[in-house]
């Protein structure tokens, strides 16, 4: 029974070189045999949905935009703070 051969799992890369292209391809494959067939494989951990977790998600969420917004409202008072000041000298 004869069998194509794989189909490379890069269609372009960093090199034109043919060697390293052949060392892409072969580190790519190990890789992939790795993980089951797959170049990205599957972390359990990466997958948390229960409740304890999407509630610390959501203060985590809300803390990081709390502080963009202080963060924003500093710069436009200091940006306004330095308008004054130059009109004053």
């Amino acid at each position: 029974m004869r069998t194509t051969p794989p189909e490379p799992l890069v269609a372009s890369t960093i090199s034109d070189n043919p060697e390293f292209k052949d060392f892409e391809e072969n580190a790519l494959r190990v890789v992939a045999a790795k993980n089951g067939g797959e170049l990205v494989g599957s972390n359990p951990r990466m997958r948390r949905c229960d409740d304890a977790y999407l509630r610390q998600r959501e203060r985590n969420n809300l803390a990081s935009k709390l502080s963009r917004d202080r963060r924003k409202r500093r710069e436009v008072h200091l940006a306004l703070q330095s308008t004054d000041g130059s009109k004053r000298t």
